[in-house]
């Protein structure tokens, strides 16, 4: 979750947050992405792995560069909304 201030809080089992401010925060099956305060920048951690064999690489913590507005996790993908309101998806599609 964020904090008022923009900082993150995190419970649960994890390794590390990264440091910044963020406007949004969105977490799926074993990883977590966040929008960076100012820039737009997504940074993501955890894994990058299906969360169903825990070994099969799909990249949902693997995002991509520019801005974003807004992010939503699922299972082993992140969708996000860009500054200019296209959208784009990273990690598994399977559907």
């Amino acid at each position: 979750g964020l904090y008022a201030d923009g900082h993150l809080v995190l419970w649960g089992y994890s390794s590390s947050l990264p440091d910044g401010i963020y406007t949004t925060v969105a977490a799926g099956g074993m990883h977590v992405c966040a929008i960076a305060a100012g820039s737009g920048t997504v940074t993501c951690w955890g894994s990058n792995a299906s969360p169903s064999n825990g070994t099969t690489y799909v990249g949902q913590a693997m995002p991509p560069t520019g801005s974003f507005t807004h992010l939503a996790a699922g299972w082993a993908h992140t969708c996000g909304i860009r500054a200019d309101d296209s959208a784009e998806c990273w990690g598994l599609n399977s559907s």
